[in-house]
C-alpha cells in the first residue's frame, strides 16, 4: 500500500484503537459494582445477597411475609418536582425504591438489583375500571429519548400476578397496604385497565407522572395538594410519613456516580 494511503488511514486506525479500548475498560468494570458496595452496609441488617444465575448478585429482605410484594408498605404522595413518589414504611425503603430494580426469580422469589439513578419509584403501572396497580418495571427499561412508557400488558397474568392493586379512591391514602385487594383478585381488577406508565428524565433526574393527579382527583373527589421537596437535617424515623402529616419523609435524588443516603423531607 502506498504511503500517502498509509498515512490517510492513521487517523481512523487510531479512532478504532481508542474505542475499543474504550469497550474493554467498561467491561471490566460492572456499571453496578460501585452501588453494590456502596449499599452493603446500609442494607447488611436487613437482609442478604445472593447470586442468582440470571441477575447476579442480588438482595433479599429478610422476615417478609409470604405474600410480600416491593411497594406495598408505605404511600404515595404527589410532588411537584418528581410526581408521584414512593414513602416507605421499610428501614430500608430509602435504597431499594429509590434506586435499582426488583425482579422476580422461582428460586429467590423477589429480589432487588442494585442501581445507581435515583427515582421516585421504579415501576410501571395500570390504571381504569375504579383500580390503580403497580410492579416493579424491567430492569433494563428501554428509554425512548428522554421518556419511558412501559412494556407490561395489563391484562396479562405476568403482570397482574405480581402487581399491587387498589381501589382508585385509597390510593392516596396514607397507608397502601391497609387498602390493597387480595392477590387472588388481581385479575378482575386488571380487566379494564390500562397501561398508562409515564416518566420522564432530563439533567439527570427521573420524574413519575404516569398518574394523572387531575383525573384521580375528579373521579374520587379527593384533593390532593402536592407535597414540596426540601432537605432534612439527619435521618428520619422509619414511620415517620403516617398519617395525614405535613412532613412526609424519604430519600432525595441522589447523582448518578454517587449514590448518597441524604435524607429528604416533602412538606405540603
Amino acid at each position: 500500500m502506498p504511503d500517502r494511503h498509509v498515512r490517510s488511514l492513521r487517523p481512523l486506525i487510531k479512532a478504532l484503537g481508542l474505542i475499543v479500548g474504550w469497550m474493554v475498560s467498561a467491561a471490566a468494570v460492572p456499571a453496578s459494582a460501585q452501588p453494590v458496595r456502596y449499599f452493603d452496609e446500609p442494607l447488611a441488617a436487613y437482609g442478604s445477597w445472593v447470586d442468582d444465575p440470571a441477575y447476579g448478585r442480588v438482595w433479599r429482605p429478610r422476615d417478609t411475609p409470604p405474600d410480600w410484594r416491593p411497594y406495598t408498605y408505605g404511600r404515595w404522595v404527589y410532588t411537584t418536582e418528581y410526581g408521584w413518589v414512593w414513602v416507605s414504611e421499610e428501614p430500608w425503603g430509602w435504597v431499594v425504591y429509590h434506586y435499582g430494580h426488583w425482579v422476580w426469580t422461582s428460586q429467590w422469589g423477589w429480589v432487588w438489583m442494585a442501581g445507581d439513578v435515583w427515582a421516585p419509584s421504579w415501576v410501571e403501572w395500570c390504571y381504569g375500571g375504579g383500580y390503580v396497580g403497580w410492579t416493579p418495571m424491567p430492569p433494563d427499561p428501554y428509554w425512548q429519548g428522554s421518556y419511558y412508557y412501559g412494556i407490561y400488558d395489563c391484562s396479562s397474568p405476568r403482570y397482574y400476578s405480581r402487581a399491587v392493586f387498589i381501589s382508585e379512591t385509597y390510593f392516596a391514602s396514607p397507608r397502601v397496604s391497609a387498602h390493597v385487594i387480595a392477590p387472588s383478585q388481581n385479575a378482575v381488577a386488571a380487566r379494564d385497565t390500562i397501561n398508562v406508565t409515564s416518566y420522564t428524565r432530563a439533567d439527570g433526574l427521573v420524574a413519575n407522572r404516569s398518574i394523572d393527579i387531575i383525573k384521580l382527583q375528579a373521579v374520587t373527589g379527593q384533593s390532593i395538594k402536592p407535597v414540596r421537596v426540601v432537605q432534612a437535617k439527619g435521618p428520619v424515623p422509619v414511620g415517620a410519613s403516617r398519617g395525614l402529616c405535613k412532613s412526609c419523609a424519604f430519600t432525595g435524588p441522589g447523582s448518578r456516580h454517587s449514590a448518597s443516603p441524604g435524607s429528604t423531607s416533602a412538606r405540603r
